[in-house]
């Protein structure tokens, strides 16, 4: 949009410059006046531009340290036992990621301020409450709220203090989280924003306070009175609009100024740029002045202006182009770059019968950075992979960022050999660790490599099977690289149909649902049933979960599927009941299923249409899902359990659980892992682990249930050491729901004899 501007700016000062030719005689008069208007509307469209980048960049930093905040009040309010020392110990932390904030001040519910990082933990601190207004309201549509600048109590420093209210389960604020930003640090709220000479910029509250300012003169007089003038007043009068213009005195400055401003989505903030009007006079007239004297030299300085305006709209839009061409995080050409790059340099290699060489790169273990240790420390990561990807990768014509974690490599005239040789060096060079603020980080990278012409004779065919090939050495075991290979693409198609197979399945009610015993240890009854589905393929014949699940799962088709195996096992379950086996049905739910944010209406719905007794159900979320994002993790868990039905966690032992975490979570039911089970009697690890997870549970009040179990001897050992339940081969494999029925009209207790009866 702002390229289209600058051009059609550039053809408006053509026409006018030709036709103020062709009407000299028309006079100075309005050769000035449209000289002057055409000047102004470039300083408008410039000044609307630079104020909404300063609301944007203003409003991603903010957005930053106030996410990082709300992230951090809900680890305290949810982990109550942290100590003063430990809560402290990760305010500095804080401290430590966002070196904009100067420090971070914690006040309890009723708004008392107990903690000041800047303060020494013995140092008394000043009586300071908040206002109700400053935390018990919602901060519209942010979980934080901005307050006034002003002076801090405790440092004396000038600060933003920016607050965030954290709630509990009913809303109730627990605690609120205030971060000061010291003004002087308040560059960072517009850094990298080109601003003209004398240029002032700032930030307003709604009620016409001062939040930031540059440049700053008298703090004490600027943050302390409102804004009056025409800024406010073109604020009152522009009906919400989210751009405006205003004329005059304006920004706590006494000149007089052209200005713009652009309203913030969040928090009632207002950014403005405003450039004092006699720096646009002396430009102007630096361009126009000198055609007073004589017509003639009216005439040639007409020529040169719009030479000149035409030249800045051109270096304009090459900076914008430019800009548009950049990732901003790395500062490497973006995939819109890389396009246009591969076009002509495809069709040059075309024309020479030469060879291009595509190299995808992805990251191995990035997601793991971005979520341990945060984003910030994430970006930092992917600019120093970049740099040493340029500085290292001396062989490569052309590298890009292709967005998040992905790169892209290009190099022409290549030996195949000498290619594999550089991919290898790649991988190597990744390999070697990262030191970002102060943490050792360790990444791979799985490149994927398509080869012009033998891999496709155009761009997006090339690109797209170097992407399937580097999806293969990442599925190979990552930290490699690989040829495509048409074989890739077959795999592609059976995917698709697959996908289309499973869609009909769906259709047709080709899947089943089969059962297998839960079995009490102590007394050998069958006390429940996990649910588990097969396809029927009219085309294959019975197909095991392994052959269609993850397929499903990355596809999305999990959920329509997660539903209908959900809803046929209440349907079974009640059924069941009827007839005088009142048995718990264990359902599993899938890592897209549980991040669904629909899961517990859908749940409470198909309890309420199978007539499911809620504590009937026990629903089983692996390990590893339950540990994916912990928070978001604990709250869908929350509300599932609220509906009244059971959780279990499942593969217990495969994952990377910590206790602290294991201890909160509201699972009654943890499931050992066959891995561990199977071998126990063999393997003292194994038995070792098992024991001690079988104690864990215990300990935590859960119940604990052993899968797997194929001998009497594992049954056995696994009843002595205090197992509550057990399944496996030994009690039977999955059966369809008539077998399954006959196993409960035989009554069999296993292990009775020995139990006791």
């Amino acid at each position: 949009m702002h390229v289209e501007q600058a051009q059609s700016s550039i053809s408006l000062i053509r026409r006018a410059a030709i036709a103020l030719v062709l009407l000299s005689a028309l006079g100075m008069g309005l050769y000035l006046q449209q000289a002057y208007q055409a000047g102004r509307e470039e300083v408008a469209r410039n000044l609307a531009i630079q104020s909404a980048f300063a609301a944007s960049h203003a409003q991603t930093f903010l957005d930053r340290i106030g996410d990082g905040m709300v992230l951090m009040g809900r680890e305290f309010v949810d982990n109550p036992g942290y100590s003063r020392h430990a809560i402290r110990q990760h305010l500095h932390e804080f401290l430590d990621i966002y070196p904009e904030v100067s420090a971070l001040v914690l006040f309890d519910g009723e708004g008392q301020r107990f903690l000041h990082t800047a303060a020494a933990p013995d140092q008394p601190l000043p009586q300071l409450c908040l206002p109700p207004g400053a935390f018990s309201g919602k901060a519209g549509r942010s979980r934080y709220g901005v307050g006034p600048t002003g002076t801090s109590t405790v440092t004396g420093v000038w600060r933003v203090p920016l607050r965030a209210p954290i709630r509990d389960a009913q809303g109730v604020v627990r605690l609120v989280i205030q971060a000061d930003i010291p003004i002087s640090e308040h560059e960072a709220l517009w850094q990298g924003i080109l601003l003209p000479p004398h240029a002032v910029i700032g930030i307003l509250h709604g009620d016409g306070m001062h939040m930031a300012r540059s440049p700053l003169r008298d703090a004490q007089s600027l943050f302390s009175t409102p804004e009056q003038g025409p800024l406010v007043e073109a604020m009152r009068r522009d009906g919400g609009a989210s751009q405006g213009a205003f004329e005059g005195r304006a920004g706590a400055d006494s000149s007089s100024m052209f200005g713009a401003y652009t309203r913030m989505e969040r928090h009632a903030l207002v950014a403005y740029v405003a450039m004092p009007r006699a720096v646009f006079w002396l430009k102007w007239l630096r361009h126009h002045g000198y055609v007073l004297p004589l017509f003639l030299g009216y005439l040639l300085f007409l020529v040169v202006g719009a030479r000149l305006m035409i030249r800045h709209q051109r270096r304009h839009i090459d900076a914008l182009l430019e800009q548009a061409r950049r990732d901003p995080l790395t500062g490497l050409p973006n995939r819109f770059a890389a396009g246009e790059w591969l076009q002509q340099e495809l069709a040059h290699a075309r024309r020479k019968s030469s060879r291009v060489a595509v190299l995808v790169l992805d990251l191995d273990g990035f997601k793991d950075v971005n979520d341990s240790l945060g984003h910030g420390l994430g970006d930092q990561l992917l600019r120093m992979v970049a740099r040493r990807l340029a500085d290292g990768v001396l062989e490569a014509d052309f590298l890009a960022s292709l967005g998040g974690d992905e790169f892209m490599m290009a190099v022409s005239d290549v030996d195949v050999d000498a290619l594999a040789d550089q991919a290898g060096r790649i991988v190597e060079l990744l390999s070697a660790p990262f030191v970002v603020d102060g943490h050792t980080l360790s990444v791979g990278v799985s490149i994927g490599i398509g080869l012009f012409p033998e891999d496709g004779d155009g761009m997006d065919v090339v690109l797209r099977h170097a992407d399937a090939a580097m999806y293969e050495a990442k599925r190979k075991g990552r930290n490699t690289f690989e040829f495509f290979d048409p074989a890739l693409e077959q795999a592609v198609h059976r995917r698709l149909r697959l996908q289309q197979d499973m869609q009909r399945a769906l259709a047709n009610g080709e899947f089943e649902v089969y059962y297998q015993p839960l079995v009490e240890m102590r007394s050998g009854r069958i006390v429940g049933a996990e649910a588990l589905v097969r396809w029927n393929d009219p085309e294959r014949g019975l197909r095991g979960p392994a052959e269609f699940i993850p397929h499903s799962e990355s596809t999305g088709l999990i959920l329509p599927l997660g539903q209908w195996v959900l809803r046929a096992a209440c349907v079974q379950a009640v059924r069941w009941a009827g007839q005088g086996w009142p048995l718990k049905m264990s359902v599993n739910l899938s890592a897209r299923q549980f991040r669904d944010p629909e899961l517990p209406a859908q749940v409470g719905a198909i309890l309420r249409d199978t007539g499911m007794v809620a504590e009937s159900l026990q629903l089983e979320i692996t390990e590893s899902t339950a540990m994916e994002h912990p928070a978001q993790a604990l709250e869908a868990m929350s509300a599932l359990k609220a509906l009244g039905l059971r959780l279990a966690i499942d593969d217990f032992g495969t994952g990377y659980s910590s206790l602290s975490y294991l201890k909160r979570i509201p699972a009654d039911l943890i499931k050992v892992d066959q891995s561990f089970v199977r071998e126990m009697l063999a393997d003292a690890s194994d038995r070792a682990i098992v024991e001690a997870m079988i104690g864990l549970s215990a300990t935590l009040g859960r119940s604990s249930l052993a899968e797997g179990i194929e001998t009497a001897e594992v049954f056995d050992a696994l009843r002595a050491y205090g197992c509550h339940y057990g399944q496996g081969d030994l009690f039977a494999p999955p059966l369809p729901a008539d077998r399954f029925e006959a196993l409960l009209r035989q009554g069999i207790r296993y292990g009775a004899g020995e139990a006791g009866g």
